[in-house]
């Protein structure tokens, strides 16, 4: 799971399949003079037209993937080298336009400037609870991989939006120490997009950069273990696994009664008398 939500200025519809679906360019704003570019797939399903000199500001969710070489994109005039001007790849889930009248108002652009909110899901493949020169800070990295994105619906092994996050002290993390996952646990994750890491000698995007802060949030769910492999016999043949089947019947609950569990008792307490009655 990995999706990104917030306020984002779309450009560059690229209608494709009589209009049934579009691309667009969507524009999140970071801070200090940066921004994620992102290609996003949206299924048009009222078929609008949309005005290719229109900048739209948008408030978007949608599931994302870091954009690579492998992305299939059907966009019409995208060749390969126009991929690496995109850090993020992904599908528009839902698109409500923002009105906030004329965007070339400085006041009005400021409403836009918020960075979008960054939800994953994965394995922490590395986590650091304690720093020499950040004190009050924990960092840990998480493998979020293999989920559905249009561009990588043939390979979903393509898939992948690696993050790294760190959590700082605020008024929610007192102890950023005590908040940071382990490693190989599960954990879901949200908080805000600080920049995107990007390879300067291929120019394609590294990892996300996620600052948890005080409006995020983190949700242990367990320790992860390698996917159960079936034992072998000499031969090559797999061993079942022990145990019976048992087929279902629904007319066992009439034979033995319905499922439903029982009134709950008194308890001893209420069936004490009142000894100040």
């Amino acid at each position: 799971m990995s999706k990104i939500i917030g306020l984002a200025i779309l450009t560059s519809p690229r209608p494709v399949d009589s209009n049934k679906f579009v691309y667009f360019d969507a524009n999140f704003w970071l801070g200090d003079g940066m921004q994620a570019l992102a290609c996003l797939w949206y299924f048009n399903k009222s078929c609008t037209d949309f005005d290719v000199d229109e900048a739209i500001p948008c408030f978007v969710q949608a599931s994302i993937a870091l954009m690579n070489s492998d992305a299939n994109i059907e966009a019409p005039d995208m060749v390969e080298e126009d991929k690496k001007e995109y850090h993020i790849v992904g599908d528009i889930i839902q698109m409500i336009p923002a009105v906030i009248g004329n965007i070339t108002d400085n006041t009005k652009l400021e409403s836009l400037c918020q960075p979008p909110q960054i939800s994953v899901g994965g394995v922490v493949k590395r986590s650091n609870r304690t720093s020499d020169t950040e004190a009050n800070t924990a960092r840990f990295d998480v493998d979020c991989s293999r989920h559905w994105v249009n561009a990588f619906w043939h390979n979903l092994g393509l898939s992948k939006s690696p993050v790294h996050t760190f959590i700082s002290k605020n008024q929610q993390f007192q102890d950023p120490k005590k908040a940071c996952p382990s490693k190989d646990t599960w954990v879901a994750v949200s908080g805000r997009l600080s920049r995107v890491e990007v390879d300067e000698s291929t120019g394609w995007s590294l990892q996300l950069i996620l600052d948890v802060g005080a409006d995020g949030n983190i949700a242990f769910m367990g320790k992860w273990t390698p996917p159960f492999t079936p034992l072998k016999t000499p031969n090559g043949n797999m061993i079942p696994a022990k145990g019976t089947k048992r087929k279902f019947n629904f007319d066992s609950f009439t034979e033995r009664g319905s499922p439903v569990p029982r009134k709950r008792g008194r308890t001893e307490k209420e069936n004490t008398p009142n000894m100040s009655s």
